[in-house]
């Protein structure tokens, strides 16, 4: 399951947003691989193509935002702004209540934050959103003992009407269509990239068909009710706590341990870009001369993702992730007689 087809509303801000986040990435970074990447799709939506350009990079719908993610710097305890009440900024009776249980679970177990990783949502449409809500509701507050192994299948699912799930969109082959739960793929690639900043050991993780449009390819992964999980370990000796909050098209998934992980990054590189095709067929149905776009199209990649962790000698080690491949999704076009 993927995220949600866009809708009209919100589009404006969503390209406004992307505009700026891969224009900062430019100017810091201009002469790295995925720098590069972004920069082309940076023009890409600049220009507004109608047709493919330059394989600069895989060209996402700029329907949709595109981010790399966030790991902000935060202290020990976070209090979101979706918690703070109006006027004064004073947190609101759920903010407090929220505060609260995670300040006394966090001193109960001697828990600190090690890790914390958010994702936007600009794309999601607002049965989406709620999906995206209702599983961070969800997933807040799941502790884990030492060894023990967290399943988002058997936290979160089933993904269905019957559970409070709504509708979203997922990938089949090379197609986007909608599908209820559409959205919970997003929780578990936040979690990913949590859980790789913590230290913790993946167990089980499968990536998308397609790129999707809040994170870098080989960042992603994917869960459906038949078949694909996502599974984590809590390799540490102490407990882990995982906190997870949605709010104003942004999620934010935090890991609270006893002992805090060696510095971890996370490293992608977009090794190859495949083009979208076009595919057009005739339709009576469309009047002369006019033309239907029923889907946009979009680049797929090939990405290489590793870690690099610093030691307690002051070196490092790289551990890899391995390669993906991402298929490329076509335009697809009716035209009338």
């Amino acid at each position: 399951m993927a995220d949600a087809i866009p809708g009209a509303a919100g589009v404006a801000l969503a390209v406004a947003g992307l505009v700026l986040v891969l224009a900062l990435v430019s100017v810091l970074a201009p002469a790295s691989p995925l720098a590069k990447w972004r920069i082309g799709l940076l023009d890409g939506l600049r220009k507004a193509p109608s047709a493919p350009g330059p394989a600069a990079g895989p060209q996402i719908d700029p329907d949709s935002e595109m981010s790399a993610g966030a790991e902000p710097d935060a202290p020990p305890y976070i209090v979101p702004p979706e918690w703070r009440g109006p006027g004064d900024g004073g947190p609101s009776t759920m903010g407090r209540a929220r505060e609260a249980q995670l300040a006394e679970m966090a001193k109960q177990y001697g828990l600190k934050l090690v890790s914390s990783y958010s994702t936007n949502y600009y794309h999601a449409i607002p049965s989406q959103e709620n999906n995206i809500a209702l599983t961070a509701d969800r997933l807040r507050g799941t502790l884990l003992e030492p060894g023990e192994t967290f399943s988002q299948n058997r936290r979160l699912g089933p993904y269905t009407k019957e559970h409070g799930y709504g509708l979203g969109r997922m990938f089949v082959g090379d197609r986007i269509v909608p599908s209820i739960g559409g959205g919970v793929c997003q929780i578990a690639s936040t979690l990913y990239n949590a859980a790789l900043l913590a230290g913790l050991q993946i167990v089980e993780r499968h990536q998308h068909g397609l790129v999707v449009p809040y994170l870098t390819p080989g960042r992603d992964a994917t869960v459906t009710d038949v078949g694909n999980d996502f599974v984590i370990r809590n390799s540490t000796v102490g407990r882990v706590l995982i906190w997870a909050w949605a709010r104003n098209r942004w999620l934010t998934i935090q890991i609270y341990a006893e002992k805090e992980p060696p510095k971890i990054e996370i490293k992608t590189e977009i090794l190859k870009v495949y083009p979208f095709q076009t595919i057009t067929t005739v339709d009576a149905s469309v009047p002369h001369g006019q033309t239907v776009e029923d889907a946009k199209g979009q680049d797929g990649a090939r990405s290489h993702t590793w870690l690099v962790i610093q030691t307690p000698e002051g070196g490092q080690v790289t551990k890899d992730l391995g390669i993906n491949d991402y298929k490329s999704s076509p335009k697809i076009l009716r035209v009338g007689k």
